[in-house]
């Protein structure tokens, strides 16, 4: 492919040349393809002709030149024949505007212009541009991302906030509400129908996480190549919070000189947990000169409205769930303006109004089914269309699951928050694979979305996201590989940071922490760290959690919000290493954090006495409410205690079905009443089979080894069946070699049938693989039943003590008694 750069022969020397070196002879540049002496217009229509992508490079000359002008006329004519695949401008003088009146209409209606000053950031952009010539423009797509419908009390709210002039307008808009919900949607209307943006313009698109804090928003905002005066080089950990903070305020103070609003994607980086903003971001919006609307942010928290009330720089509204009229109209518009089925009966439709639950996406998916079944067809799918907020994700991926290369792209997605077009293009030539139709096919079904400044990094839909990195523990071998091989020139030099992109960046450092290797100091920011420490701890690999949250604790500049999400990870690896030095650490725990935390050492060391009134306490914030009540199925679990575990266990259950530990949670607390049972044996059962349904629905890996572990208790404790339960376990254990668990559940089957023989091969293969500190617990008791069923019942007892002395005395004396029946 090749790309025609129209540029001012004034912005020749510097920006154009630079960018022209990098894409060699990919580049129609006059330096390099055009014959000597002067351009003539043969020699342009000759040269545009072979283009696949026309790049205007916008300046205040550009503007002026009549060659450019010449240039601007002929790719429009060639892009309305088809000759000409795409146009991409780009501003690269600061001095100029998308709203500079010399720009033609018919591009600044149909191209978001935006300011990019330097020539690395315009080589990323152009790359991307080149990949998404792979990826094509659907127009019912577009359609779909241009419907809005309702919000009118919350748009009515907003326009009286930006029509009340005695007050000055806020810096910062936040909109929060439930994922998915429309929030980014509503606050892109807002801006028009306020006249803050021009009606074809989108804003520059950033997604923020809890990791990120101040030191990653600015890497990103850094990345988008937008400022002259600063660029994605910066040692962000040499400098101070108050020199962050004082960055950041001429970044956007730039953006608004360019007419730009940042859109902001939050998960609880900027409206933290509990509902208070980031400190540096309040201190921010106080630094920036007022009246005008710098951020716009879609936030997963929502703000507690009294303790901001008396700052008008902060302006927040909930966006609620669609009511009755505006599912309904949702629906219909769908159907109608994107579907374009303009004959639909609306009256038998209104079946519908009392089953939508106020979600977009709900109303979209019952549109989908509408289109290819009928409204008939739709009403006998009453209950998916129902349940379509919970089972989202899995309505969505199971269609990929047996496509391996795509499923394969999915899970690496899920491991990353965003990643650029260009990185995905790189690895899918390294192994062979043209990525970028699938790419398209997600963008196309809503799986994920391009963000960024235009859209040259891909996202996957957060609930997707979570759904398929739930289930996997690790990147797919052949990416692993390709990552290995086009990433070791990132981190070679810290000194070539601004020749690659965020995205590329974020997960070469990733990888190397994860594999201990070297990553230079001026490249690290907390969000590599805590990525790195939350991987480490959901592959149970706690040393290594110990080892890094250490070496960020060590360093003075990261703020508090992060380091006390290190502290969290740290205290947790130390309680599951039952390490004397946890009880120390979690001093610097407060509030039901440290209930939620100090119950689970309580549990790791069996005091379940101790254990269950912290976790009760935690219940109290949502943000510990359902880890907590897993903690206490757990416990009345290993004591007996399954009523209580049950009313538990059935509502998480209920409440989460498509999480893979809710359903077991709840499977096992069915199958230990089950056993116990004396009546109502049919009711149990029916249970067991429901769950066993739902995890059948999870397409993840950690899905189908749950599952597998299930049905293989199953056939064994409810339908007596030893040989399909014993084949089943011993799949699992070949299918799933990184995970314990399987054999745990050999173990107990071992135990269950008095095989010594069975344990002893569970115990063989738990030790060759090396499970460290997982599942340490049931070893231990595997072993010693194996000791007595050898008849060595008597020593087997004499060491319950010692080689279980971290469980509940209770459990101890009960699990004896077990030892001496046999």
């Amino acid at each position: 492919m090749h790309c025609f750069l129209s540029h001012s022969s004034t912005d020749k020397k510097g920006y154009v040349s630079i960018l022209a070196e990098k894409f060699g002879d990919r580049a129609i540049y006059d330096a390099y393809t055009f014959e000597a002496g002067m351009k003539t217009i043969d020699e342009i229509l000759k040269n545009l002709d072979r283009t696949d992508l026309f790049v205007l490079l916008i300046s205040d000359a550009a503007l002026k030149s009549g060659w450019v002008q010449t240039e601007i006329i002929n790719s429009k004519n060639l892009l309305d024949t088809g000759k000409v695949k795409q146009i991409l401008p780009l501003i690269i003088d600061p001095s100029i505007t998308y709203r500079d009146d010399r720009i033609p209409d018919w591009l600044r209606d149909n191209y978001n212009l935006r300011v990019v000053p330097r020539p690395n950031a315009a080589f990323r952009i152009i790359n991307a541009a080149f990949s998404r010539l792979s990826i094509e423009s659907n127009p019912k797509s577009l359609r779909a991302k241009q419907l809005f419908v309702g919000r009118n009390d919350q748009l009515k709210d907003f326009e009286a906030r930006m029509d009340d002039y005695d007050k000055l307008l806020p810096c910062a808009i936040v909109a929060s509400g439930l994922r998915e919900i429309g929030r980014k949607k509503f606050l892109l209307q807002a801006l028009r129908k306020a006249n803050k943006v021009d009606d074809h313009h989108q804003p520059i698109v950033v997604s923020v996480r809890y990791e990120d804090g101040i030191d990653g928003f600015t890497s990103k905002l850094l990345d988008l190549g937008f400022s002259a005066e600063f660029d994605a080089s910066i040692d962000l950990g040499a400098l101070g919070l108050d020199e962050k903070i004082e960055i950041l305020a001429k970044l956007a103070i730039e953006l608004g000189r360019q007419s730009e609003v940042l859109l902001i994607d939050d998960w609880r980086c900027i409206v933290q947990f509990g509902g208070t903003y980031a400190d540096w971001f309040v201190e921010l919006c106080n630094k920036l000169p007022q009246n005008r609307i710098y951020f716009c942010v879609a936030s997963g928290s929502s703000p507690q409205a009294a303790l901001y009330r008396k700052n008008d720089r902060l302006y927040h509204l909930k966006v609620p769930e669609l009511d009755d009229t505006e599912r309904l109209g949702l629906l219909v518009r769908y159907l109608r303006h994107v579907e374009g089925l303009d004959e639909v009966n609306t009256s038998e439709l209104s079946f519908f109004k009392n089953i939508l639950n106020g979600y977009p996406e709900q109303a979209v998916y019952a549109g989908e089914i509408i289109r290819d079944e009928g409204v008939q067809g739709a009403i006998a799918r009453t209950n998916e269309i129902v349940d379509f907020a919970r089972l989202k994700a899995g309505l969505y991926i199971e269609g990929y699951r047996e496509d391996t290369t795509k499923f394969e792209l999915l899970t690496f997605l899920s491991w990353f928050e965003f990643v650029s077009l260009d990185f995905i293009s790189k690895l899918g030539a390294e192994m062979h694979i043209d990525l970028l139709p699938a790419i398209n096919e997600f963008i196309e079904n809503g799986i994920c979305q391009g963000i960024g400044t235009l859209g040259e990094y891909i996202r996957l839909n957060d609930v997707i996201r979570d759904y398929v990195a739930r289930g996997s523990i690790s990147i797919p071998d052949r990416y692993s590989k390709a990552i290995a091989v086009v990433s070791k020139e990132i981190l070679s030099d810290g000194d070539t940071a601004e020749d690659f992109d965020y995205s590329e960046k974020a997960v070469a450092i990733r990888m190397a922490l994860l594999e201990g290797r070297e990553v230079p100091e001026s490249m690290l920011i907390p969000a590599h760290f805590l990525n790195a420490i939350s991987q480490n701890y959901k592959n149970k690999r706690y040393s290594n959690v110990v080892t890094l949250a250490e070496r960020v604790l060590s360093k003075p500049n990261y703020e508090d919000y992060i380091r006390n999400q290190i502290t969290h990870f740290y205290c947790m690896a130390l309680a599951r290493k039952r390490d004397h030095r946890f009880l120390t650490e979690v001093q610097k725990i407060k509030g039901k954090e440290h209930d939620y935390v100090l119950g689970f050492y309580y549990r790791k060391t069996g005091r379940y006495e101790d254990a269950i009134p912290r976790f009760k306490s935690a219940m109290g914030e949502q943000r510990w409410e359902e880890n907590s009540k897993r903690e206490l199925v757990l416990i009345y679990n290993i004591t007996e205690d399954y009523d209580q575990a049950f009313n538990l266990a059935k509502e998480s259950y209920y409440d989460f079905p498509s999480n893979p530990i809710s359903v077991l949670a709840y499977f096992e607390v069915v199958l230990n009443k089950y056993k116990i049972a004396t009546s109502n044996e049919v009711d149990l059962i029916s249970e067991m089979g429901a769950t066993l349904s739902a995890i059948a629905r999870i397409s993840s890996e950690k899905g189908q080894e749950i599952e597998a572990c299930m049905r293989a208790r199953y056939e064994y404790f409810v339908r007596n069946d030893d040989s399909t339960a014993i084949s089943i376990i011993n799949d699992a254990i070949d299918l799933f070699k990184g995970s314990p668990y399987p054999l745990l559940v050999k173990m107990e089957l071992g135990v269950s049938m008095r095989s010594a023989d069975m344990i002893n091969e569970a115990l063989i293969l738990f030790d060759a693989r090396k499970f460290d500190e997982q599942g340490a617990t049931e070893r231990k008791k595997a072993e010693l039943f194996k000791l007595a069923l050898g008849g060595r019942a008597v020593k087997a007892i004499g060491m319950v003590d010692r080689e279980l002395r971290f469980i509940n005395p209770v459990a101890r004396e009960r699990f004896k008694q077990k030892l001496g029946a046999l």
